[in-house]
C-alpha cells in the first residue's frame, strides 16, 4: 500500500486492490481537505495583517502579495445618474427596461459608467461609490522574478 505524502506523485496503482485504491483515495482526499483548510487560515492571517496595517499588500523581496477584491454594483443605486449625465452619455451606459421574449430589466454598463462618472466628478462618483457592493476579499501571492 502506498503512503500519502504531499509533493510525491502517485505511481503504480494498477497493482492495488480495490479496497487499497479506495483507502488511498480517502486518505488523499483527507490530506487535500487539510491542505485547503491550512491555505484558508494562512490567507485569513494575511488579510488580518493587511487590514491591521491598512495596507493592500505585504512587503517582501521574494513574494508579490496584494489584496484583491472584486465588487458588484447595486444597479438601482445608479438611478440618480439619469439626472447627472447628459442624454448622450446615458444612452451609452444605460439600457432601459424592455421586453424581448422575456422582460429584460434595466441595466447599466458599469465599466463605461465609472469612466464617465470620473469625468463628471464628485456628485457622480458619490453615486457610484454608494452603489458599490464589495465582494469577498482574497489574497494574491506570486513568487517574484
Amino acid at each position: 500500500m502506498q503512503v500519502v505524502t504531499p509533493g510525491v506523485k502517485i505511481t503504480s496503482i494498477q497493482e492495488e486492490t480495490d479496497d487499497a485504491l479506495l483507502s488511498l483515495y480517502a486518505r488523499w482526499r483527507e490530506t487535500a481537505e487539510e491542505i485547503a483548510n491550512n491555505l484558508h487560515w494562512l490567507e485569513e492571517e494575511m488579510l488580518r495583517r493587511m487590514h491591521e496595517r491598512h495596507a493592500n499588500g505585504i512587503p517582501s523581496d521574494t513574494w508579490e502579495v496584494k489584496l484583491e477584491q472584486k465588487a458588484t454594483y447595486d444597479q438601482a443605486a445608479f438611478r440618480p445618474l439619469l439626472e447627472v449625465f447628459t442624454e448622450g452619455d446615458v444612452a451609452e451606459v444605460y439600457t432601459p427596461p424592455h421586453q424581448e421574449t422575456r422582460e429584460v430589466p434595466a441595466a447599466w454598463a458599469t465599466v463605461k459608467l465609472i469612466a464617465k462618472a470620473k469625468r463628471y466628478g464628485a456628485q457622480a462618483l458619490q453615486v457610484v461609490e454608494a452603489a458599490r457592493v464589495p465582494g469577498r476579499e482574497s489574497v494574491s501571492v506570486k513568487r517574484r522574478g
